[in-house]
């Protein structure tokens, strides 16, 4: 923080004498304030921020430039973020102890993320993600701490770390971590409109590193050929295997509509369409399975919440007697590696799925079959022979 005493004759008063002001400067941010002292701008020394011959304004500098510095410690010891205006309102009002509860900072944010998810500033799934994060909160406070809420000032380093541990119990330690990381975007919330002077956010996220084995052809012809007792298995079934055939992860299955479908100068069908989570487009070939589903449906598919429809997609695997998990990501993997083990290159995969670049692309979907790594082992024996 730079303070600078200015006596600006500009500012001169009747009575030959001008307001004595500070400058007060931290990082880029600026604000000028006026003291309410009164000095004859002659005497003033902006070099040596002295007053010939008035001791008591010297004293009234030193004064005030001593609470500045007060201000400054104070705040760095507290953790509170260093503005010019939360600065200069320290120095006038002191810090004032507000306070907020958890929840009901939680759902001012998640009023703010609906209103930006309604104007696509955000994808509607990470607004509902925040509203499911919201949800575990409560439950933990209500059956394990025995609380309705908690002051955000009360949150402590252990009631973070019992949230975690209990987020664990619920779910898979990659979405744990996620809802973690919401929680604490709420508590720097906090911290930057004053109401946590110290980040209680102590847990260390490590995600897992998550081997998903993909289907095989064998497995997606065995769904998609299995008759279903209702009709919402068989939605289920169809939105998966629409999945398998274009890569499209589940948001932008959601948002999937005929606009997105493009013919070429060729007369092929791609589905063309922006990424929900990155902005990036994919282009997706329309192959004959996909396009039948999809025309089935009107170019409208039946979509679920991601929760239920993974739900029933455990539900299919059981009937079609496959061991490995089905989830919504699943179908998107499935069809990179199907790709890749058919020959077509990572950069076509990449535009395909809609990755920023084909590292991405080979760091996460690059993995190959056995029956084509065996396949390909035995072309290159047989080249040795």
């Amino acid at each position: 923080m730079y303070l600078n005493f200015m006596c600006r004759a500009s500012k001169r008063r009747k009575d030959g004498l001008c307001p004595l002001e500070l400058s007060v400067r931290v990082g880029e941010q600026r604000k000028i304030i006026t003291l309410g002292r009164n000095i004859n701008p002659a005497d003033f020394n902006s070099k040596r921020q002295r007053v010939r011959r008035d001791e008591e304004s010297n004293k009234f500098i030193e004064a005030v430039t001593s609470r500045f510095r007060a201000t400054e410690s104070e705040m760095l010891a507290r953790n509170i973020p260093m503005t010019v205006d939360n600065v200069i309102d320290i120095f006038y009002n002191g810090i004032q102890e507000a306070s907020v509860s958890l929840l009901t900072l939680f759902d001012k944010h998640n009023v703010e993320s609906k209103a930006k998810a309604d104007h696509g500033i955000i994808a509607k799934d990470t607004y509902r993600r925040y509203l499911v994060t919201r949800k575990y909160l409560k439950k933990f406070m209500t059956t394990k701490l025995k609380i309705k809420d908690i002051l955000v000032k009360d949150i402590t380093p252990a009631f973070v770390e019992q949230f975690y541990v209990y987020l664990n119990g619920y779910m898979d330690r990659n979405t744990a971590n996620h809802k973690m990381k919401q929680l604490k975007k709420i508590l720097k919330i906090a911290q930057e409109e004053g109401y946590l002077h110290s980040m209680p956010f102590k847990v260390k996220l490590v995600n897992e590193t998550l081997q998903y084995e993909p289907l095989t052809v064998e497995e997606i012809r065995s769904i998609r050929q299995k008759e279903f007792p209702t009709d919402r298995l068989t939605q289920v079934r169809d939105v998966f295997v629409f999945a398998c055939y274009t890569g499209l992860a589940f948001t932008d299955l959601s948002t999937l509509t005929k606009k997105d479908l493009h013919v070429d100068e060729n007369g092929k069908e791609w589905i063309i369409k922006a990424r929900q989570k990155t902005k990036v487009v994919s282009h997706i070939p329309l192959l004959p399975v996909a396009k039948e589903i999809w025309e089935q449906y009107r170019y409208r598919l039946p979509m679920l919440s991601n929760q239920k429809y993974n739900s029933y997609l455990k539900e299919i695997a059981d009937s079609c007697g496959i061991k490995k998990e089905l989830h919504s990501h699943l179908a998107r993997h499935t069809f990179a590696t199907i790709l890749l083990n058919s020959g077509v290159d990572m950069v076509s995969v990449s535009k395909i799925l809609g990755h920023s670049t084909s590292r991405i692309t080979e760091k996460t979907y690059a993995q190959m079959m056995p029956g084509t790594i065996m396949d390909r082992v035995t072309a290159v024996a047989d080249q040795l022979v």
